[in-house]
């Protein structure tokens, strides 16, 4: 009878503690899964290396006279909805971005200047349209968003389409810099939008479709179109 007890108590012993190591393994398990999303939670935009050139609609290269490029690229566009602006005037909008690479020796200062005029569309006579400049700054992760991530725009435009829009930026040796465009037209235009900044010598010219736009300078002469 004793012998059974001594038996019967090891055998207890043993099952009870083959369950406190499974019960220990299960704890550990679950505990490397929350680990494991939380770690997946701290991805974000900013730290994902995105590659612009599915955006590009046309791109220029500027030759100095050592050789060495200014290059202007300019983005497909975004929007095509409508935007009030204060008075209840409606517009329809499209939003690009051009980005500036100096691979020159030294810095250039771009200087862009909106009227607050309307112009039109050679290819769509009564269609007018102005031009803004956003303030705030285009960056890469941005390229994935609605809008390109320009924030709402009755923030950004409200009050201002009565003033000239202008931007000053200067793009060091070896930097690359981005700005938005906004373009408000009257009514939707038939076919495709296209815009962008190019140069004739030290003069930006800004392109809507078919209409260009004496919109500035930069502070170097002598600059070719790279062929």
């Amino acid at each position: 009878m004793r012998k059974n007890l001594i038996i019967l108590f090891i055998v207890i012993l043993v099952f009870f503690s083959c369950g406190q190591k499974r019960n220990s393994k299960s704890e550990k398990s679950t505990t490397s899964k929350v680990e494991l999303k939380g770690s997946e939670n701290t991805n974000n935009l900013d730290s994902v290396t995105i590659s612009l050139d599915k955006f590009i609609d046309t791109k220029y290269e500027f030759v100095d006279y050592t050789g060495k490029l200014l290059i202007i690229e300019n983005s497909l566009p975004r929007g095509g909805q409508k935007y009030t602006d204060i008075n209840g005037k409606e517009y329809v909008y499209a939003i690009f971005w051009t980005q500036i690479t100096n691979k020159m020796d030294s810095p250039i200062e771009v200087n862009i200047a909106f009227p607050a005029d309307l112009f039109e569309l050679p290819s769509s006579p009564g269609n007018y349209f102005k031009l803004f400049l956003p303030s705030e700054k285009m960056t890469p992760s941005k390229a994935l968003l609605s809008n390109f991530g320009l924030e709402d725009l009755n923030t950004v435009l409200n009050g201002k389409l009565q003033n000239p829009s202008t931007l000053v930026r200067t793009v060091n040796t070896n930097e690359t810099s981005r700005f938005y465009v906004v373009s408000l037209f009257e009514e939707g235009v038939n076919g495709v939008v296209r815009a962008g900044m190019s140069l004739n010598n030290e003069k930006i010219y800004y392109r809507v479709n078919d209409q260009e736009i004496h919109s500035g300078r930069v502070n170097i002469k002598s600059l070719e179109l790279k062929k």
